[in-house]
């Protein structure tokens, strides 16, 4: 079983695969955060920490397609 940060991660990650599963990269992803925090950590003390995850992620987001775009050259971004 996951614990702490490691868990945290795991979640963000998750919230994050529903956000692109979903194409809801504009949208306020905290309703989607909160229900993974609820399902899979029942305890929310490390929220803050995946939510600045994600943040970080969202304010990357183009830097990190771009690398994607150049390593997987016959995938489509989209």
């Amino acid at each position: 079983m996951l614990k702490g940060r490691t868990l945290a991660r795991a979640i963000a990650l998750q919230t994050l695969f529903e956000m692109d599963n979903e194409n809801s990269w504009n949208e306020d992803f905290t309703d989607i955060l909160n229900r993974n925090f609820e399902e899979f950590a029942g305890d929310k003390k490390l929220f803050s920490y995946a939510k600045k995850l994600i943040e970080t992620v969202l304010s990357k987001k183009s830097e990190i397609d771009k690398l994607i775009e150049v390593s997987a050259p016959k995938w489509s971004i989209d």
